[in-house]
């Protein structure tokens, strides 16, 4: 029994339909021809709309324009940022791609901006444990007493007795 908008039960992996927030495939020869021609598109949509022919080909037009401007991310595979190394890496590969014209300026500031915060993240997590093992250090020295430079105890602890002849 279907109710009326489900057409599947639930529970049915085989029959999801198409995902959320998947995009329209648009081949990417019809992309760069809408991009390289997008003044001409508007400035023919605009003419349409204010000679009243036609109002939503303007609506239509911008929103396909502002859409595509919007969706072309600059792609530059996995980023690490676990090491200081690694960060240094992935800095190089973004600087690699701008070089080259495969990513725009705004992109390329954009992704230096997550490696600046991921770096950030390394640098507070790495003096969060070295304050960490300081007090940790400090407990111990509290209940051992403190030690000197020979590593002999110097303070809360009894002096060994010396050993008198007779």
């Amino acid at each position: 029994m279907h109710v009326r908008g489900r057409p599947f039960e639930p529970g049915n992996k085989l029959g999801m339909g198409r995902p959320k927030g998947s995009k329209n495939k648009l081949r990417p020869n019809a992309r760069k021809l809408l991009v390289d021609y997008s003044e001409l598109l508007m400035r023919v949509g605009i003419r349409t709309a204010v000679t009243g022919d036609d109002p939503s080909m303007l609506r239509g037009l911008i929103a396909q324009i502002l859409r595509l401007e919007r969706e072309t991310p600059a792609r530059v595979g996995k980023l690490s940022v676990d090491t200081p190394t690694e960060v240094k890496e992935s800095y190089d590969r973004i600087l690699k791609l701008l070089r080259a014209g495969k990513m725009d300026v705004e992109d390329a500031l954009g992704f230096c901006r997550l490696l600046e915060l991921g770096l950030k993240a390394l640098f507070e997590k790495s003096l969060d444990q070295r304050l960490k093992n300081l007090e940790a250090n400090e407990k111990l020295q509290d209940v051992r007493g403190p030690i000197g430079a020979l590593g002999e105890g110097t303070g809360n602890q009894d002096p060994i007795p010396e050993l008198k002849p007779s």
